[in-house]
């Protein structure tokens, strides 16, 4: 444990399956968008701006577990660790000349999911060292020019068995490490994006990643929302007002039912974030046999997704950002290549996607070695 000081878019563009993919999507023409210092971009200017984004994914969301002696097929979180947690999940530290590649690749936008909880004092300051890291890491992209979305990720006392009953739990501890970090980053401007929380959930629960309704859980989801967007708000900030920050439904779920129980706050600065693997038969499912074309049925699955998204929240005039998306390589890029031919059409506008890049096959895009 540390010791504390007193000092202490209005149009599509998901991006390819693989990097060879490019060249192949169909982006609709953005038009001139300002985003210079100093001059204020809407909620969906700054989606549009967003483009084609990747996910720094196995990275400051990493953290240290240990064997669980009553299960060893589960593990048990350490409370506590240092800077060695971005390592421990196998890649390396992240660093200038990677987001250098990311942005020579067409990349403008770095989701940047960070694990909190391990590095909190017993009054929920966050390492100052950790602190320090994480923005080293922001900077690396800000100094591109690039948007960074910056979250709490991986928390095991926001996704647990009892989250029904845990808002009054959850809530000053969310509210603590948001208030911190929007301190730490008070004066950067609107390409860093705060969202909220990562996939909230009642781990270990039936309905963990799937109900047939919306449970009973989305509604502390909604109160810890709006908590946090009125924190974000009464700040000090210079952005407090015109920060764009992103909210999750319940395991930010793409399914219907999940996306009409996401009370979205009256509030001209906010998008819904959404995680897509979708059709899952296609992108991850291990258990299907052929994934070497991507059917109509797959495509029918898809196009009622994103119908979804805009019925529920575009022509709400809210933007949704696809905080996660790919496919899984199982050596089929023909199929991967059509797959990403469904998303381009125009009326699936202010959507904004972030592809996942976790290190290794079922999501890998950049070598980080």
């Amino acid at each position: 444990m540390f010791t504390n000081s007193k000092n202490v878019k209005r149009v599509i563009s998901i991006s390819a399956a693989a990097m060879c993919l490019f060249s192949s999507l169909r982006i609709a023409p953005i038009g001139d968008i300002a985003d210079a210092a100093g001059t204020t971009m809407t909620a969906f200017e700054i989606t549009e701006n967003m483009k084609i984004g990747w996910n720094l994914g196995n990275t400051l969301d990493a953290k240290i577990s240990k064997p669980d002696p009553n299960n060893p097929k589960r593990s048990i979180d350490l409370e506590s660790a240092g800077l060695e947690t971005e390592t421990s999940w196998g890649c390396p530290k992240a660093n200038q000349q990677l987001f250098d590649a990311l942005k020579a690749k067409g990349f403008n936008t770095v989701r940047v999911p960070t694990t909190w909880f391990q590095h909190l004092d017993e009054n929920n300051n966050i390492d100052p060292e950790w602190m320090a890291r994480v923005k080293e890491v922001v900077d690396y992209g800000i100094k591109n020019d690039m948007y960074i979305i910056l979250n709490v990720h991986h928390e095991n006392w926001i996704n647990r068995s009892d989250l029904v009953n845990a808002y009054d739990d959850i809530k000053p501890k969310l509210l603590k490490i948001w208030t911190q970090i929007n301190e730490e980053f008070k004066d950067y401007d609107q390409h860093l994006i705060f969202e909220c929380m990562n996939e909230p959930r009642a781990v270990d629960q039936p309905h963990e990643w799937w109900a047939a309704s919306a449970v009973p859980e989305c509604d502390v989801i909604n109160k810890l929302e709006h908590d946090f967007v009125d924190l974000i708000r009464s700040s000090d900030s210079p952005y407090a007002k015109t920060r764009l920050l992103m909210l999750p439904g319940y395991c930010a779920s793409a399914e219907t039912q999940f996306l009409e129980a996401i009370d979205v706050p009256n509030d001209p600065y906010v998008a819904v974030s959404i995680h897509a693997y979708t059709p899952y038969d296609f992108t991850m499912n291990t258990a299907v046999e052929d994934h070497s074309v991507f059917t109509s049925t797959y495509s029918a699955n898809l196009a009622n997704i994103l119908q979804g998204m805009r019925d529920t929240f575009i022509d709400n005039n809210i933007p949704v950002v696809i905080g996660e998306m790919g496919t899984s390589n199982f050596g089929n890029t023909e199929a991967r290549v059509a797959w990403t031919s469904i998303r381009t059409p125009v009326k699936y506008t202010a959507i904004s996607t972030v592809q996942q890049a976790n290190g290794i096959r079922i999501h890998f895009l950049l070598s980080r070695r």
